[in-house]
């Protein structure tokens, strides 16, 4: 199949399209995981700002921790998001 025939499809159409691909029990398991992931990284910035917002100063090991984070979130959403339909 060709991309840009993908690419330029409805929403509705390109995900009719990837569950006759890849089977719909897959793209189910790939949305959860995906969930899944989000979750995660959202609960490890949390425990990143709680520490940066005490009455001690954070390190800058923190400050580079939750730095590194949210870029690998922008970067594993981006990755994620250019996957679904």
């Amino acid at each position: 199949m060709n991309k840009s025939v993908l690419l330029a499809s409805e929403s509705k159409y390109r995900k009719q399209l990837l569950e006759q691909i890849y089977g719909s029990d897959n793209l189910t398991g790939l949305s959860k995981f995906i969930k899944r992931k989000i979750k995660e990284f959202e609960n490890e910035i949390l425990v990143i700002d709680s520490k940066m917002e005490g009455t001690v100063p954070f390190s800058e090991e923190i400050y580079r921790e939750k730095q590194a984070k949210e870029k690998e979130i922008s970067t594993t959403h981006k990755e994620l998001k250019a996957k679904l339909p």
